[in-house]
């Protein structure tokens, strides 16, 4: 387990998602090839400098996707093979059409934001704002900006205690990622009103509002959709 050491972990937004992300693409490029055993997860933890819960929730995403499994020798690498039959919702989610990608994101994360709502720790406040700072100082920086725009989302998702959420949005953003970033770049209004709906979002959350979160949340996805209706 030498190779996780040099592990490099984003500590803004979701640390569970983050890490989730870097074994992930560990795992793509080969540094971690099939059969690599992983310390336990108190070692591991440690060794990464990360909570077991984020820890845990890292791997049970690894594990929906095959990436991971569990063994008698401990939970390791799995085989490309393996990883292969596993993609039914990457798949589905790849076929599908802007518009259905979307309305998805609106059923659920509207939902979402209305439990994050009710849940809201203080911590989990810093952590929002936290990501609108991040986005509002990364404006000029398109892919930095995106990924402070996905962690927002991905942090509501975590906030709202349902870990099959927080897996589906990971994988309809994946589908979406690149037509989001193309549309920031085609046009810094639509970044405005993201931001903007962000803020809303956050004193409804902040406010422990949940009505006004998920309607304000319905919206923001509204307007997303239009954006790409646009374009079609």
């Amino acid at each position: 387990m030498d190779r996780l050491k040099d592990l490099e972990i984003d500590r803004s937004g979701s640390i569970a998602e983050n890490t989730f992300l870097a074994i992930k693409d560990m795992i793509d490029c080969g540094t971690l090839p099939a059969g690599t055993v992983f310390a336990n997860e108190i070692e591991l933890g440690r060794m990464l400098q990360i909570g077991r819960s984020s820890l845990r929730e890292a791997f049970t995403k690894l594990e929906s996707i095959n990436y991971i499994h569990r063994t008698k020798r401990g939970t390791q690498v799995a085989d490309p093979e393996f990883r292969a039959k596993a993609v039914p919702l990457n798949t589905i989610l790849r076929d599908s059409s802007m518009r259905d990608l979307i309305e998805l994101r609106i059923l659920i994360e509207q939902e979402v934001a209305a439990k994050a709502a009710v849940l809201a720790t203080p911590q989990d406040i810093k952590t929002l704002k936290r990501c609108i700072e991040r986005m509002e100082d990364s404006v000029d920086q398109i892919p930095v900006l995106c990924r402070y725009d996905a962690a927002f989302h991905t942090e509501l998702a975590r906030m709202s205690g349902n870990k099959l959420w927080n897996i589906i949005f990971s994988a309809i953003h994946e589908q979406l990622e690149e037509q989001i970033a193309t549309a920031f770049e085609k046009d810094h209004s639509i970044i405005d009103r993201a931001m903007v709906f962000h803020a809303r979002i956050l004193a409804a959350i902040q406010n422990h509002n949940e009505e006004l979160a998920r309607t304000v949340m319905r919206e923001h996805i509204e307007n997303v959709k239009i954006v790409y209706s646009d374009e079609e």
